[in-house]
């Protein structure tokens, strides 16, 4: 079989078969006690691929008009549970204990970096557009903002807004009114 990255179905799969497969596995408790000292790590390392494929696959100047929400929103899930693994791990493993809190700060900084470098493309190729005084966006463009703000704002709150600002209301210009006072 000959890949085609313009072909919709076959990116999905990719992420179906082997990337989505890959990085559950990485979560399980079972796998985690296989290696407690470097799973951590490579959990680290599984979210910054996982935004990689994304970005290769999806974030593309000759991509067709699909709709990615769905891809999209169980890639937020899986660095929501990456980024929140390592709390539960800790208790399983005293041994690793130190080792796994420090790599978690670091993946509590890592995982977001990865997650703005990814929102700022998005972003850059009109993908994910924040609503505006004309919101000149399409429905698709609309769902995604919507879908993706509702969802990270359960792991990371405000994070959305902070990386892409929103213009505030105040700053709208307001329509003068053109009535005489008497």
């Amino acid at each position: 079989m000959i890949y085609d990255e313009t072909d919709h179905n076959q990116v999905d799969e990719i992420f179906n078969r082997v990337v989505f497969p890959l990085l559950d596995e990485l979560l399980k408790q079972q796998v985690f006690l296989r290696d407690p000292k470097d799973m951590s790590e490579t959990r680290l390392r599984a979210s910054a691929l996982l935004c990689k494929v994304f970005m290769h696959f999806e974030v593309r100047d000759n991509r067709p008009e699909i709709d990615i929400r769905l891809l999209w929103i169980q890639v937020l899930d899986l660095l929501d549970r990456l980024m929140n693994i390592d709390k539960k791990d800790q208790l399983v493993s005293a041994l690793s204990i130190f080792r796994n809190v420090s790599l978690t700060w670091v993946k509590y900084e890592a995982v977001p970096e990865s997650l703005k470098n990814v929102i700022l493309v998005m972003n850059a190729a009109e993908i994910l557009v924040p609503p505006s005084v004309d919101d000149h966006r399409d429905e698709r463009q609309r769902t995604l903002w919507s879908a993706t703000q509702e969802r990270m704002e359960r792991f990371l709150p405000g994070f959305l807004t902070e990386v892409i600002t929103i213009p505030p209301v105040s700053s709208i210009p307001q329509e003068r009114s053109t009535s005489v006072a008497p």
